[in-house]
């Protein structure tokens, strides 16, 4: 992969990106929000920071997420009452975007929550990426709403053949133009099912 037409190091890489994987299974369940969000942003920012800085930091991406309302309750797990999944998810983000990263990638950032939590988190990444981040994200059937905020599109068929790549709001003018019209209501995201 190139980076502004270079290969960069992986050092480059680890400071202009972060990975949001789509098991939250690196949260503590026995900490807070924001216990868990300090001693992220203790452990991720520059050693030359001062820790209130980095503690005011971890305020300001919780704030910013919308986990202020949830930021003394546990993480929790299956076994500990904690917070719910849509928070959860939104915690893994905030741990991710505490070093301000320029690319953010994301693994299924929708996977097992209900249609209104995943807007929701689906909604904080286009606030974000509004911010002027790059948010790189894989996403199974979601729900057609959010389909009109994507910016660029890449579908994948079965196998990993490309279907598409290009302005989301052209796909369905694309398929159109080369004989695979969509039904009337159709949500988008069911392309690849269609083009079987």
């Amino acid at each position: 992969m190139r980076l502004n037409g270079k290969i960069p190091s992986e050092n480059v890489w680890r400071a202009v990106s972060s990975y949001v994987v789509q098991k939250d299974a690196s949260l503590i369940p026995s900490l807070t929000v924001r216990e868990t969000l300090n001693f992220a942003a203790v452990l991720r920012l520059p050693q030359g920071m001062d820790n209130s800085a980095k503690i005011a930091k971890a305020e300001y991406v919780m704030n910013q997420l919308g986990l202020a309302k949830c930021a003394d309750v546990l993480v929790g797990s299956s076994t500990i009452r904690g917070i719910s999944g849509g928070e959860r998810r939104r915690v893994s983000i905030a741990v991710q975007i505490l070093s301000n990263p320029t690319v953010l990638i994301l693994d299924e950032p929708t996977s097992g929550l209900d249609g209104s939590t995943a807007a929701g988190v689906m909604d904080m990444l286009f606030r974000l990426a509004d911010e002027g981040r790059t948010v790189i994200c894989t996403l199974h059937q979601t729900s057609s709403k959010l389909f009109p905020n994507f910016g660029n599109l890449l579908l994948l068929a079965q196998g990993g053949r490309m279907l598409y790549s290009g302005k989301a709001q052209n796909m369905i003018e694309y398929f159109d133009s080369v004989g695979y019209q969509f039904p009337p209501d159709t949500n988008p995201w069911c392309a690849a099912v269609i083009l079987r």
